[in-house]
């Protein structure tokens, strides 16, 4: 087998098993891997009961509320190194916030 086809196969086996492990655990991240090795980047954006705006990105949490990016993105680095919406970020933002935007996917 060739080295370009041990590094297809190779990136291969890191999606599927990245795509396990995050089914697994319920976390969606920020940049999945496509069966290709390509990844994707997704954007959601939510508005809270209170009115306040909560991005996710590749980039990570944001909002016009500094308390809420602070905690989601403390959250997120307890279940993940890379953004990514863990399960109990999930259903925060499935019981107080509506989604009112989505870009993606886009490949890099």
């Amino acid at each position: 087998m060739g080295l370009l086809n041990q590094r297809e196969q190779s990136i291969e086996q890191r999606g599927k098993m990245g795509q396990q492990l995050n089914a697994q655990s319920g976390i969606f991240p920020a940049y999945p891997v496509t069966r290709d090795g390509h990844l994707m980047n997704f954007a959601f954006k939510w508005k809270h009961r209170d009115g306040s705006i909560v991005e996710f990105s590749a980039k990570g949490w944001k909002s016009d509320d500094p308390g809420k990016a602070d905690r989601l993105t403390k959250i997120n680095q307890l279940s993940s190194s890379a953004p990514a919406i863990a399960p109990g970020i999930r259903t925060w933002l499935q019981q107080y916030c509506k989604l009112i935007e989505f870009r993606g996917p886009s490949m890099e």
